[in-house]
């Protein structure tokens, strides 16, 4: 689910006063690899395959990464969906937290950021258009537990299934939700695809994030909030390389179909030449079809099927008589 980019150097005139985020402690345990670089850090962001959302890491003048701004086209907008996101894991458990805005200007956005961290334009590095409105406007985000936000009218129905496939149909038709990422939120990995101490609750867009952390400390000379650091604790991905287990599976589609119905018909029987003749028959059967991604994601959903509306000529009993309905 992670491809990887570099943009211009991350290079910020920055400074980190609170707002939910803190970096005193991160300093001192912070491990670093950056002994194996070897050139200068770029400044790395993420494109989230199979959707045009870009992920970049929000860092401040003290060289402190405390959270992910995603980023969606408007082309790719249906209804209130969410485009732009600010994702921290603020919950004290190494889970993370989505927030966003429906329908919202960049710059303003930036500036919400800005404020939360105490800086200024602190999205410059990502290449987007901060500049193009010098509006001083704040707009406050959403929260979005489940991936949806919490004054959509299907905050519930996600928050009461916790189905990927509700949350994704959900988003498609324009709830205010994140596509792609919304249905991550709701999908548990696969136990193999689990960190080496990660326990259960933690989903899909949990450990990736952990994991795109782990990739931003190795890769850039930052800082890991307390925050962060407490994720990659918790999902189990501040161990070794060679102690996580492999996040990658073979792809897998598999459905299992249950039995057909009895035919029903709705007109007949009715003697013709050659027999009994039974008009718009049909009979359906339901099948659990389960797919395991490369990334060890598995979606179990309900897939129905059905045969007709048919004819059918059967032959008659022995008597003569036709059967009450086809077999």
């Amino acid at each position: 689910m992670l491809n990887i980019c570099t943009a211009v150097s991350c290079v910020l005139g920055l400074s980190l006063i609170g707002g939910g985020v803190s970096s005193a402690a991160a300093q001192t345990g912070n491990p670093l690899p950056w002994d194996n670089l070897t050139e200068p850090a770029e400044y790395v962001s993420f494109d989230v395959e199979g959707s045009d959302w870009d992920l970049f890491p929000v860092i401040t003048s003290d060289d402190t990464f405390v959270g992910f701004f995603g980023h969606l086209p408007q082309n790719q907008v249906v209804g209130n969906n969410v485009s732009l996101l600010w994702l921290v894991p603020d919950n004290g458990d190494g889970t993370w937290s989505m927030y966003g805005w429906s329908h919202t200007e960049l710059k303003f956005v930036s500036n919400y950021l800005d404020a939360l961290t105490g800086t200024e334009q602190v999205l410059s590095d990502t290449g987007l258009d901060i500049f193009s409105n010098s509006s001083q406007q704040i707009s406050q985000p959403k929260g979005m537990p489940n991936g949806i936000a919490e004054d959509d009218p299907a905050a519930p129905i996600v928050a009461a299934t916790g189905d990927p496939a509700i949350a994704s149909a959900l988003v498609t038709i324009g709830a205010a939700g994140a596509p792609n990422l919304t249905q991550a939120i709701n999908l548990q990995p696969h136990n193999d695809c689990i960190a080496f101490n990660a326990g259960p609750g933690f989903t899909e867009l949990d450990i990736d994030l952990a994991y795109k952390s782990r990739i931003i400390q190795e890769t850039m000379t930052v800082w890991l909030s307390d925050e962060i650091l407490d994720s990659l604790e918790a999902t189990g991905l501040d161990q070794d390389e060679s102690s996580l287990r492999a996040c990658v599976c073979w792809p897998s589609d598999r459905t299992l179909w249950g039995p057909w119905s009895a035919w029903t018909c709705t007109g007949g029987p009715r003697s013709v030449v050659g027999g009994c003749e039974y008009t718009g028959c049909t009979r359906n059967r339901t099948g659990i079809r389960t797919q395991i991604s490369l990334f060890c994601t598995i979606t179990v959903t309900t897939i129905p099927d059905a045969q007709g509306p048919s004819t059918f000529v059967d032959p008659p009993n022995a008597d003569g008589s036709c059967p009450a309905t086809h077999q």
